[in-house]
């Protein structure tokens, strides 16, 4: 007989990929499930743009430690009328001078090939002497993880403790080619050889977390949640720029790492009180952490030697309301977040006006001073009309300011200081969202709004940058025609989506803080489909 008594029983269930053992012994009342999920993904694909003129390439000359633009080829047909300073052939300078540029066969092309003195194109027999060139921008990606997720789970009275450990590889290549338009008056045709390379990356992360969390039933109406995780993080990186150029060009290899751990536990608690059957009420806290990835490694300006992760602390409260017809919910909360993690390209560091298609690796991340305080307040209600309609109504508002002032570039001649208590870029005061559905039988339709509220456009909240609010309107439909019994699907759809119904013209969002660079929304756009379920 157990000590314990003979009627206390000890239940062990172990479940590894789905394949579940139950044991019993004669002691507490005790039962374990245990989980293991290995995984696998991969990708690989690329990113295509268009300059609007032909990138040069760099050769060697007779002086190998000296570098030359030059065009992918010698032909004139390969010339560009871009007016981009140092992109390949250009009008005459100022002053009358000649620009001049020697091509990888050897043949020297000048402005005045394609250019008269007055910059005007020259035209003989009725054509343009020079056709008008192009680049064909890859940027190419290739993905590989794989990890494994193993979870245990003990239920111990009147606690459930919940233990486990996650880890992952990440394996990632990226790069950058040019493919040229051999002339851009005949349509996209684009040579498939690759004449540039601006850089090649590898970066290799390895993730492990741990955690250990305990769900408390107190009593019936009241649950007490309590848990701790850790991260630890290492990235190394490879980068190699300037690569597969003309021989006689040395290539840089630049390797990079750092660590991105979460130092220190990362805790959480929170409450769930059942006041009555319809009526929930929770509070919670809880320390999260966002970790440095691989990107910033990408960029060769970041000095990972003071970059640090990020940590937030949130807070919220709030309430859920469930009834036969109605159901509710609020929530008002306040966040605390530490070491932002901010981006600058080179060219906002510098000053330079326009897009620079060709930027790549440069770049910097860093911390900014202080953090951000966001505080706000949601919530949603749904009610149905009858049974086949319904309609829904939520809102949110949210102060986010940053709590220091802080140099976002001071360097390159074009520093801009962003005050305290200024709005975080990009963040709309308030969003309202509403809806109405109906469905009835194979038939089912629903017309929604969404008002979003102005934001700044940067960091610093110039007035003029101000993004105004705007509200978009959406209707779909759809029915449904079930299939016989006997057929190969149990029913085909017939689907039809207007979004942006009223083609509203606004701004969707933004590159980043600081570079004043936007987003255009999508205009008015319908869209018919058609499925069938097997």
């Amino acid at each position: 007989m157990s000590p314990l008594g003979p009627t206390a029983v000890i239940d062990i269930r172990t479940s590894v990929n789905g394949i579940e053992h139950w044991a019993r012994r004669g002691c507490i009342a005790l039962k374990t499930l245990l989980d293991v999920t290995p995984y696998g993904h991969r990708n690989e694909g690329i990113g295509e743009w268009l300059p609007p003129y032909q990138e040069p390439r760099f050769a060697s000359t007779a002086n190998p430690a000296a570098l030359q633009q030059v065009l992918f080829g010698g032909s004139r047909i390969r010339t560009t009328r871009s007016n981009l300073a140092g992109r390949a052939v250009l009008p005459f300078a100022a002053g009358g001078v000649e620009r001049v540029y020697t091509a990888l066969d050897g043949t020297v092309v000048r402005s005045s090939e394609c250019f008269n003195s007055d910059n005007t194109v020259r035209v003989s027999g009725g054509q343009e002497v020079c056709a008008l060139a192009q680049s064909y921008r890859n940027s190419e990606y290739y993905h590989s993880r794989t990890g494994v997720v193993a979870n245990v789970e003990w239920e111990l009275g009147a606690h459930t403790l919940r233990g486990g450990v996650w880890y992952e590889n990440l394996d990632r290549d990226f790069g950058r080619a040019w493919k040229p338009y051999l002339d851009i008056r005949l349509g996209p045709i684009a040579l498939g050889s690759v004449y540039r390379r601006d850089f090649a990356q590898n970066f290799q992360t390895d993730l492990w977390k741990v955690y250990l969390s305990d769900t408390w039933d107190v009593t019936d109406r009241l649950t007490l949640n309590i848990g701790l995780q850790s991260y630890f993080i290492d990235i190394a990186g490879t980068s190699l720029e300037d690569a597969n150029f003309t021989a006689g060009i040395q290539t840089s290899v630049r390797n990079s790492s750092v660590n991105s751990d979460s130092q220190d536990l990362l805790p959480a608690i929170g409450v769930v009180y059942d006041a009555t059957d319809s009526l929930q009420l929770f509070a919670g806290w809880s320390r999260n952490f966002g970790a440095i990835g691989d990107w910033a490694l990408e960029k060769t300006g970041t000095d990972l030697s003071s970059l640090e992760p990020e940590v937030t602390d949130n807070f919220e409260a709030g309430l859920r309301f469930r009834g036969d017809q109605v159901r509710a919910a609020m929530t008002v909360y306040h966040n605390q977040y530490d070491r932002p993690i901010v981006f600058l390209t080179n060219d906002f560091a510098v000053g330079t006006p326009g897009i620079n298609y060709s930027a790549g690796t440069g770049g910097t991340y860093f911390n900014i001073t202080g953090g951000i305080e966001s505080t706000g307040v949601e919530g949603s209600v749904e009610y149905d009309f009858t049974e086949s309609l319904t309609g829904y109504l939520a809102a949110s508002y949210t102060n986010a300011e940053y709590t220091n002032a802080f140099n976002a570039a001071s360097y390159g001649g074009n520093p801009v200081v962003v005050p305290a208590g200024a709005t975080v870029a990009g963040t709309p005061d308030v969003i309202l969202v509403g809806a109405i559905s109906y469905e009835e039988g194979p038939f089912a339709a629903r017309l929604s709004a969404r008002h979003i509220g102005e934001a700044p456009g940067d960091a610093a909240n110039t007035t003029a940058l101000l993004m105004p609010s705007y509200t978009l309107v959406d209707l779909s439909a759809r029915y449904r025609v079930e299939m016989p019994e006997d057929s190969l699907g149990s029913y085909v759809e017939l689907g039809l989506a207007v979004n942006n119904l009223t083609d509203e013209r606004y701004i969707a969002g933004m590159l980043d803080e600081f570079t004043q660079r936007y987003n255009v929304g999508a205009p008015r756009t319908t869209s018919f489909t058609v499925s069938m379920s097997f």
